[in-house]
């Protein structure tokens, strides 16, 4: 799952929105578009994530889907880095999501019917905000785009699917959301080289997990595309990702609190632990997740980790020890047990077992 300039200029004796007179289609001194915000938001918290076009058409951006309440912003052709303002009904915690560009054109014409564009958007990007973040590193939108020939996306993998050009780190040319077919993109005529690269948010870690495909010599895997003449190129996402896995570098304990001793926290040393929803109290009936986080970084984890010095708290009152375990595996779920009455020094951890498959943050989340 980033920055930018302002595009409203100040001037002596007050301040002029240029928005008021931005023409969609590129003429910025006739036919005010009324409903598109045009300013370039740069003021640290004014901002939600910044974007780079460096295509030759005028752009406006949704989030998700394209209604008006998802808008973003406009962002001028050949721009420099451009902010979209920050709508605190849009951007109030961390997530990933599909930023839609259409053109300035194919919004005025199909305003009233704006859905009939979700499956031939002039381009989409996969986006991460970070709410306690900068959001200040642009998406960039690729001057390649815009143009009579079709590139079609068919993605019926897990994975979101973004297509690079020359390179698998070069810009984006687009993005296929996890199981979607018929995602087309407008390309100009020339010659590309395109790289299929895959992404997962994974709100465990609170980043997005990256899959550059390899071939059995280990090379990038990517095609060759010529566009010219109105033609159309198809691109499967199976053709390049298969099975592949990866390891999301958590693992998660499920604790269940089954005594009549009332509620009890979890401990590890003298650090009392949270749930990811800020939760540390388990009631007596309930159960709660924790996280367990693999070593490693920048998506690249270990499959295990040992697993050591947590004990459950009846609350200062008393103290149970969880097994050890030499090997906990990303991916899986751990479930504690405890059950028995405190009061009756009868309390005990009956189970400290794996589950039966492997588990993800998706199906997994926070009771």
């Amino acid at each position: 799952m980033k920055l930018l300039k302002l595009f409203g200029m100040v001037l002596m004796g007050g301040a002029l929105a240029l928005s008021c007179v931005i023409d969609p289609g590129g003429d910025e001194t006739t036919n005010p578009a009324s409903d598109i915000d045009w300013t370039n938001y740069q003021t640290a918290g004014t901002y939600s994530i910044r974007v780079k076009n460096e295509s030759n058409r005028d752009l406006v951006a949704f989030m998700n889907s394209l209604t008006r309440a998802n808008m973003l912003g406009g962002v001028k052709k050949n721009s420099g880095d451009h902010g979209f303002k920050k709508d605190t009904a849009l951007f109030n915690q961390n997530k990933d999501f599909s930023v839609i560009f259409i053109t300035a054109e194919e919004y005025e014409t199909n305003k009233s019917k704006l859905d009939v564009l979700e499956q031939r958007p002039f381009t989409r990007l996969f986006a991460m905000y970070n709410n306690s973040g900068t959001n200040e590193v642009p998406f960039i939108v690729s001057s390649r785009l815009g143009g009579e020939n079709k590139l079609v996306m068919h993605n019926m993998t897990p994975y979101n699917m973004e297509l690079r050009q020359d390179s698998p780190r070069g810009t984006t040319l687009g993005y296929a959301p996890y199981e979607t077919n018929n995602t087309t993109l407008y390309m100009g005529s020339s010659d590309f080289y395109i790289y299929p690269v895959f992404k997962k948010y994974n709100a465990a870690r609170d980043e997005i997990l990256t899959i550059y495909p390899r071939n059995a010599s280990n090379r990038p895997m990517g095609t060759q595309a010529a566009f010219s003449g109105g033609q159309e190129i198809t691109i499967r996402a199976d053709q390049f990702i298969g099975n592949t896995n990866f390891s999301s570098g958590v693992a998660y304990l499920l604790v269940k609190n089954n005594t009549a001793s009332g509620g009890f926290s979890v401990q590890k040393g003298t650090t009392t632990m949270k749930t990811e929803s800020g939760i540390e109290t388990i009631n007596g009936g309930e159960e709660r997740t924790f996280v367990i986080t693999m070593p490693g970084e920048n998506g690249n984890y270990e499959t295990s980790t040992s697993f050591s010095g947590w004990q459950i708290s009846f609350m200062g009152w008393g103290i149970l020890d969880i097994p050890a375990l030499e090997s906990m595996e990303a991916d899986y779920r751990y479930t504690v047990t405890v059950t028995g009455d405190f009061n009756q020094s009868t309390e005990q951890i009956s189970t400290l077992v794996k589950g039966g498959k492997k588990i993800t943050a998706e199906v997994l989340g926070e009771e």
